[in-house]
């Protein structure tokens, strides 16, 4: 996953420890055998450091080229296996140092104490001779593979030359569709055939053609405002659970959250709301072939003095079930529209110099998607709104790779974002010569998304790859996203930026370049991906993110390395045998009060390095061993019942953000919290009861962000100029 990204950050984090080792070792007492076994330590991780730029050289070889043979993919996954191996051991190391300078300082122990040495694990010094000789095994597969220059053609870097301008989330946007939209309001505004108060239309297309855009459309059109009281927009996808959808859409109408979970309580509500009143209801890509399903969640609609449904779907079994009305078919874009969709995007705002001598490539690639009637969708994403002088050369090669894009919106606009931050006519030449366009993976959309991903910058896959871990049409806050990159060590210091705007600029690229679905906002960015760019998100991580969602028995892969539980699971049954052993980030989200974790034991879960837990029916103490995880960076807890945390959260050394969001119980923070030497960001959120910060918070000497809002019953004095002075507030 991301191996481009993984690696230079386990290097980096060695080449700061080493010095920490021998400052550590200078400092210790004369001791022969720990200041032996230290030394012969120090030695090993010298060796390992000394493969640095061969790694670093194999591994950037490997993500810029198209990597087809399964052996080499195989070679590249034990590669990665070995780089966490190599990272927890580092890390492991790292928390030992720390440890030693907590039980070292004065105000731990009595100063007539001796001070200790650093604490080495019994199997620490094997562990680190296994992967100095794994890597070396590693060498010598890598030259038996060929991996070499020639293994396939090497990506141009251009990511210098990233244009400054991105297209926006607009109607101003959207390319032709106009037709289609008219089209579809005036079969919506005619008669049920059977006159029914509700009737149902099904926009019915295969994934990426646009049935989002043309539901977005009509949603908005000035005839449907003007004619209906109440609207709701709800997305449905995979899960058609009945009480779940059926509470969004009181949600909606209300703006008031809903905690019942009485399905009856939540339709009664429904028809309080709607009770003669003209809605108008979009379902968002309904997967659903049951019909009781459907039968009961429309029923509290029949209140109503008229109802519209719009459907979307990518299953003609699924309209059939639903519709009272002729099925809507959504075809391919006309080759104008997908050519002039095209230019907007590859091009911006400079006109066809840049485009007329990639027309005729552009055309091969739109073929390679699949449809016919695209070229008008490709030139907008490809060029954009493209100047003349700028487009004249690439035009040819354009309209071949837009044909490529089989007049598919989502492949067009996708590949016409990646064009847009190529400069050359050679690059133009490479993406339409490209084998990735006859992948097997799936649909031929998905073998143009593919060539998008692989021309990414090595730095944004291990990011991209990261968001499979979330649901289908989940919304992401960018800064908590930017947070959970960070403690993975995908995101690259730089001494000029701060690592959160490095981060967000990862983001904001990923946006430009049509990863991400949201409108862009300095200051606020919540983004989802389209089901395509999900689906082609989960494949390429190779199956290492999970999220479970609803009331399922998930079939965990058998190295995870990053899970997702969705709000609203109930209960969970897992195989006995899964143990976790891998997991580096774990995400619960509690917003119903309503996630039971059932059977998961997450006891093993020793490697983490992201946790955000939120739950009010789990002990925190009892699903996880805080003195184990010594690899955590990251601890986010919500809703949590407690009134003291757990003492031995500090014991995580390594922890550099600690968040609490709505503990309202919490009394107390653990009084040798000035134990967490490396904590960055304290932020606590809402605990209305929290009435002191303990003396020891001024041993925090890193702490750069604190953060007490909702804190109201804090005693000021607590918060002293003298203790912030100290804190370097």
């Amino acid at each position: 996953m991301g191996l481009g990204g993984v690696i230079p950050y386990v290097l980096s984090l060695g080449a700061k420890l080493l010095p920490s080792v021998h400052e550590s070792s200078q400092q210790a007492s004369s001791s022969s055998s720990p200041l032996v076994q230290q030394h012969q330590i120090e030695t090993e991780m010298e060796k390992i450091m000394e493969l640095r730029e061969r790694i670093n050289a194999t591994l950037s070889a490997a993500d810029q080229r198209e990597i087809k043979d399964n052996s080499v993919k195989l070679w590249l996954k034990e590669l990665k296996r070995l780089v966490y191996n190599a990272e927890d051991v580092l890390d492991e190391y790292q928390f030992e140092i720390l440890r030693a300078q907590v039980e070292a300082s004065d105000d731990f122990m009595p100063k007539s104490h001796e001070r200790k040495l650093i604490h080495v694990p019994d199997n620490m010094l094997e562990q680190i001779q296994q992967i100095e000789s794994k890597f070396v095994e590693i060498e010598k597969d890598r030259i038996a593979l060929q991996l070499l220059e020639e293994d396939g053609p090497r990506y141009s870097n251009s990511d210098q030359q990233i244009a400054p301008t991105s297209h926006c989330v607009l109607e101003s946007d959207i390319i032709g569709r106009e037709k289609e939209k008219k089209e579809l309001i005036n079969l919506l505004f005619s008669k049920c055939p059977d006159g029914k108060i509700i009737s149902v239309v099904a926009i019915v297309g295969t994934g990426g053609i646009g049935k989002t855009t043309l539901a977005q459309l009509v949603y908005n059109d000035q005839r449907i405002r003007q004619n209906f009281d109440k609207f709701v927009w709800v997305c449905v996808s995979e899960d058609f659970n009945v009480q779940k959808l059926t509470r969004e859409v009181v949600e909606s109408i209300t703006g008031k959250p809903y905690g019942l979970a009485n399905l009856s309580a939540l339709q009664e509500n429904i028809c309080k709301e709607i009770r003669r009143e003209r809605v108008f209801l979009v379902l968002d890509d309904v997967w659903n072939e049951k019909r009781s399903h459907w039968e009961l969640f429309q029923a509290p609609f029949m209140v109503a003095s008229l109802v519209k449904i719009l459907v979307t779907t990518r299953n003609k079994p699924v309209a059939q079930i639903m519709q009272t009305m002729p099925t809507f078919n959504l075809g391919y874009m006309s080759k104008e529209q997908s050519w002039k969709l095209f230019q907007h995007y590859a091009f911006g705002e400079v006109n066809q110099n840049r485009g007329s001598n990639l027309v005729g490539i552009g055309n091969k690639i739109m073929k390679k998607c699949g449809m016919l009637q695209s070229w008008k969708l490709f030139q907008h994403y490809a060029f954009g709104e493209v100047n003349q002088n700028r487009g004249s050369n690439l035009v040819g090669i354009g309209k071949k790779i837009m044909k490529k894009c089989g007049m598919l919106p989502l492949a067009v606009k996708s590949i016409g974002s990646l064009l847009r931050h190529e400069i050359d006519k050679e690059s133009w030449k490479q993406i339409l010569e490209s084998q990735l366009w006859e992948s097997d993976a799936g649909s031929e959309i998905f073998s143009s998304l593919q060539i998008s991903y692989a021309r990414l910058p090595s730095y944004l896959k291990p990011c991209f790859l990261y968001c499979s871990m979330f649901p289908r049409n989940y919304r992401c806050s960018v800064e908590k996203l930017v947070q959970l990159w960070i403690y993975q060590g995908y995101v690259q210091t730089n001494k000029l930026k701060n690592v959160e705007k490095i981060g967000r600029e990862y983001a904001k690229q990923l946006w430009q370049r049509s990863f991400f679905e949201g409108e862009y906002g300095e200051k606020e960015f919540q983004f989802t991906l389209h089901d395509m760019i999900h689906d082609l998100a989960r494949y390429n991580s190779g199956h290492g993110c999970y999220s479970i969602e609803g009331d399922v028995v998930p079939n965990f892969p058998e190295e995870l390395y990053h899970l997702y539980v969705d709000s609203r699971v109930k209960l969970i049954k897992a195989p006995s045998s899964t143990k976790f052993t891998t997991l580096r980030t774990l995400i619960v989200e509690d917003h119903c009060n309503e996630v039971s974790l059932g059977n998961l034991d997450f006891s093993k879960a020793s490697k983490l390095r992201a946790l955000q837990f939120g739950s009010r029916k789990c002990d925190l103490e009892a699903c996880f061993s805080f003195v184990d995880l010594k690899h955590l960076w990251y601890l986010s807890i919500s809703w949590g019942c407690f009134k003291r945390l757990p003492e031995n959260i500090c014991s995580l050394y390594n922890l550099q953000n600690l968040t609490l969001y709505y503990c309202y119980h919490l009394i107390d923070l653990p009084k040798s919290i000035g134990n967490l030497i490396s904590l960055e960001e304290l932020r606590i959120f809402g605990s209305a009861n929290l009435r002191m910060l303990p003396v020891s918070i001024c041993q925090l000497k890193v702490l750069r962000k604190l953060d007490l809002c909702g804190c109201t019953n804090l005693s000021s004095f607590h918060l002293t100029w003298e203790t912030l002075r100290i804190l370097n507030f």
